[in-house]
């Protein structure tokens, strides 16, 4: 499977209505029921991610409730699901931690920034924050628009690994330092990253990235 959702259909002539089950080795379920069949074939569609149940080996299987009010079970064997899926894209939040001044101007910077996300557990084996280079809706026509917006592609070469987390993580902590100017503020920790991205992975893909923080257009900045 390449999708969270899965369509499960059974054909019983005389049913008035049929449930179907997804159980997962841990003992996790997810189920529907279908009230109106097509040629007496029952169907429904589960969403296993909303479900709770995460990638692994899964079986299928239903009940029947007849027309006399009786619930039938065990009607056929149940049916072997491979769940494999890439993880859902994490959501994010972005926060900068307060630092002590060491009360001298030493013409360095540090900076402490805490990311946290949320996300479905037993989808991702890893978490990935990333740094893109550069401020990629630099124009004037965006001066004071974040530099990257949902949507926006981003050009092979343009991402930097920062910093991994473990699957069962939830949050990181991030210690800069980085050397003082005039320009800082402009980019990053006055470097070259105009937003943090982050995805997550597992054996069969990665997420769509999810944008953690972006600085701002400065076209005067910026621009030629």
């Amino acid at each position: 499977m390449k999708t969270t959702k899965v369509e499960l259909a059974a054909k019983a002539p005389e049913a008035a209505s049929v449930a179907f089950t997804v159980e997962a080795s841990d003992g996790s379920r997810a189920g529907c029921r279908s009230t109106k069949a097509t040629d007496d074939v029952w169907s429904c569609t589960i969403d296993l991610l909303d479900g709770g149940i995460a990638p692994g080996e899964l079986t299928a299987s239903f009940e029947v409730d007849d027309r006399a009010g009786r619930t039938l079970h065990d009607l056929a064997p149940a049916r072997p699901i491979s769940y494999r899926v890439a993880p859902p894209r994490p959501t994010t939040t972005f926060k900068v931690l307060p630092f002590e001044d060491p009360g001298e101007d030493t013409g360095m910077g540090t900076e402490r920034d805490k990311i946290t996300w949320t996300s479905p557990a037993g989808y991702a084996t890893e978490f990935r924050l990333y740094g893109v280079v550069g401020c990629l809706q630099s124009s004037r026509a965006n001066d004071g628009k974040p530099c990257l917006v949902e949507g926006m592609s981003l050009p092979a070469g343009s991402l930097e690994l920062i910093k991994k987390a473990r699957g069962d993580a939830r949050s990181m902590t991030l210690e800069t330092e980085y050397t003082a100017s005039d320009a800082c503020g402009l980019m990053f920790w006055c470097g070259d990253y105009g937003a943090l991205v982050m995805s997550a992975y597992n054996a069969h893909g990665h997420s769509r990235f999810a944008i953690v923080a972006s600085m701002d257009v400065c076209w005067a900045c910026f621009g030629p």
